[in-house]
C-alpha cells in the first residue's frame, strides 16, 4: 500500500490511542489514552485527552509540552487557530465552545453555551476558518432527547468574535461527525447510515459506524469505529439499524481512480483524521 499522505489518527474509548500512519501503510502508536478531537498548530500536536484534559504535544516526537485539566473532562472537537494561537474546543454534554490561549498557560479567553440543558443540542466538532467558525450538532433545535432527535442535526456557522450562533449550513444530518471544508465545500459523517456527505449529499459509503473524515485532490479518509446495536436498547436507540464491523480503521476513496484501501487500526473507535505531509 503507497498512500500520497501521512496520516494522524485519534482513536477513543476502550484501546483509545494516538497513531500516525506512514505511506507504506505501517502504523505506530505514539500515545495511548482516551482521545478525542486533535489538530496541529505551532509545531505542536493538540489532542482532547478525557482522562487528563487537553496535551500539546512536541510535533517531532509527540512528548509532552504542556497540558490542563479542563474541569469537567467533558471534550469532544478541537481547532487551532494560527492567527491568535487559540485552541477552540466543544463540550457536547454542557452544549458549550470553548476558547484556550495556549501560550498563555491556558487562559480561557472565550466561552459559549448554548442551551443548559443537558445533551441538548450535542455540539461535537468543531472548524475554525480566518472569519468564522463551523461546528457539527446532534441536534439543531435543542431536542436530542426527543423522539426524532437523529434526523435534526447539522452544521452551524459561528461568529468568532463572541462566539454568536449564525447561519445553518446544513440540515437534517443523521447523528453527525466531523466537519471538514475542501474547495470551498463541507463534508461531514452520518455515522449511523455510514456516510460522508459533501455539501449534505453522500459521496462515500461503509458498512459500519462512520466516524473521522478528512479530503484532500485525490482521496476521501473516512474512518471506521465498531458496531453499534449490538443489543435490543441500542438497537431501539439507533432506529433499529444493525452493522457488521466490529472493527476499527480507515478505509480510502481515490476520488480519481474509484481506487479503494483499507487500514486496519488496533483501536476499534476511531475519532479523527488529520493529513500530514
Amino acid at each position: 500500500m503507497i498512500l500520497t499522505r501521512r496520516l494522524l489518527v485519534s482513536c477513543c474509548h476502550a484501546g483509545g490511542s494516538l497513531y500516525t500512519i506512514a505511506r507504506d501503510g505501517t502504523v505506530t502508536r505514539h500515545l495511548s489514552d482516551e482521545l478525542r478531537g486533535v489538530d496541529i498548530g505551532d509545531g505542536l500536536v493538540f489532542v482532547a485527552n478525557c482522562q487528563l484534559g487537553f496535551q500539546a504535544l512536541d510535533l517531532r516526537d509527540f512528548s509532552t509540552v504542556s497540558s490542563f485539566d479542563f474541569p469537567g473532562r467533558d471534550l469532544h472537537g478541537i481547532s487551532f487557530d494560527p492567527k491568535n494561537g487559540w485552541l477552540y474546543a466543544t463540550c457536547s454534554a454542557s452544549n458549550t465552545v470553548v476558547a484556550f490561549d495556549v501560550h498563555r498557560g491556558w487562559k480561557v479567553v472565550a466561552r459559549q453555551t448554548f442551551t443548559e440543558e443537558s445533551n441538548g443540542h450535542w455540539i461535537n466538532d468543531i472548524l475554525v476558518l480566518p472569519d468564522r467558525i463551523l461546528v457539527s450538532m446532534w441536534s439543531l433545535t435543542n431536542r436530542i432527547k426527543g423522539k426524532n432527535y437523529h434526523y435534526d442535526g447539522g452544521v452551524v456557522e459561528l461568529n468568532k468574535k463572541g462566539l454568536s450562533w449564525g447561519k445553518v449550513l446544513i440540515s437534517g444530518a443523521e447523528v453527525i461527525h466531523d466537519v471538514y471544508l475542501f474547495n470551498n465545500e463541507i463534508y461531514h459523517c452520518e455515522s449511523v447510515k455510514g456516510h460522508a456527505c459533501c455539501q449534505g449529499q453522500p459521496v462515500a459509503n461503509i458498512n459500519g459506524y462512520a466516524r473521522g473524515l478528512a479530503v484532500d485532490d485525490e482521496c476521501i479518509y473516512l474512518g471506521e469505529s465498531q458496531m453499534r446495536g449490538t443489543n435490543l436498547h441500542q438497537t431501539m436507540q439507533w432506529g433499529g439499524r444493525r452493522f457488521v464491523s466490529n472493527r476499527g480503521g480507515i478505509h480510502i476513496f481515490n476520488k480519481k481512480t474509484a481506487g479503494y484501501s483499507w487500514i486496519d487500526l488496533p483501536s476499534p473507535e476511531v475519532f479523527d483524521i488529520l493529513l500530514l505531509d
